[in-house]
């Protein structure tokens, strides 16, 4: 859009969660390393609630935020960004588990670190991602909550003859600082544990690790033509809160079976998830893939 290289980007999503998201990327150097990047976000959601396996209901929340921030480009493979959030929540309940609500001003401090050094988007067969993301409501920004919340999410690719493994884990904490309701971390759905409804675990807490295993059936050698692959993964994870005293013991496992393809649609996958307790789902996706690391 200018001489440095400035960008604007724009989400549109529908459905159960709809969004318009935009961002504007502005370099402030000819080598384009210091950035400067704004985000508004409008979104309405929907959230079937689970408790004890069985849905009491749906959570809504409308969201309208604004992001501005400063960040770093790490080399070509990795950036740093720090910045603000400021926005407005409203969290209502239709469960009648009581859950809390929530209307008024959020406001609070950001911080990401991500690198992605995988040789492709879609299936890859080397390299490794990481990524962290940081958030920090405070009262003194406006907002009427004050809590801590932090993910972060590493994996690696590799590749032996014509198989390829990936091994990948992600966890998130809120510090035991009170998360709302509305910013619970959640799992389940296709790869998140793969059998459960989409994010039928909630919690303060979470982890989850995945290794899958692919074996490509046709193509042409080069990864960026029409390729056919099938492969399995074995998911472990939960999500608790901290009155269920999180630990390994309490793990949950699921297994995903895939059919993928990457056409020139996109990729498209066939899979077929289950968990230990025989939870199953099919899942159809065109253009779509789930994310090496969420």
């Amino acid at each position: 859009m200018n001489a440095y290289g400035g960008e604007l980007r724009t989400d549109l999503q529908f459905g159960s969660i709809s969004r318009l998201r935009s961002e504007y990327y502005q370099p402030l150097r000819p080598r384009r390393h210091p950035f400067f990047a704004i985000t508004g976000d409008i979104g309405y959601s929907l959230h079937p609630w689970y408790f004890e396996n069985k849905e009491w209901g749906e959570y809504r929340v409308k969201r309208y935020e604004i992001q501005p921030e400063l960040g770093l480009r790490i080399g070509h493979y990795g950036e740093a960004r720090m910045g603000l959030l400021y926005g407005h929540i409203e969290a209502s309940d239709r469960t009648g588990l009581s859950l809390a609500e929530f209307n008024g001003p959020r406001g609070g401090y950001t911080a990401s670190l991500g690198f992605d050094m995988l040789d492709l988007p879609v299936l890859p067969r080397s390299g490794w991602k990481a990524q962290a993301e940081y958030f920090k409501s405070d009262s003194g920004l406006g907002s009427q909550l004050d809590y801590h919340r932090l993910s972060a999410a590493a994996g690696t690719a590799h590749t032996f003859g014509g198989q390829t493994l990936h091994l990948s884990v992600k966890s998130g904490t809120d510090f035991h600082s009170g998360i709302p309701e509305f910013d619970l971390f959640t799992i389940g759905g296709l790869s998140r544990m793969s059998g459960l409804q989409e994010d039928q675990l909630r919690g303060e807490v979470f982890g989850l690790g995945k290794l899958a295993w692919y074996q490509k059936i046709s193509g042409a050698s080069s990864p960026y033509a029409t390729s056919w692959f099938i492969g399995a993964q074995f998911e472990a994870g939960n999500a608790w809160y901290w009155s269920d005293d999180p630990g390994l013991d309490d793990l949950q496992y699921a297994g995903l079976v895939s059919l993928v393809g990457t056409t020139f649609l996109g990729p498209l996958s066939i899979s077929y998830g289950r968990t230990e307790h025989g939870n199953d789902a099919f899942y159809l996706n065109l253009g779509l893939a789930h994310s090496f690391v969420e």
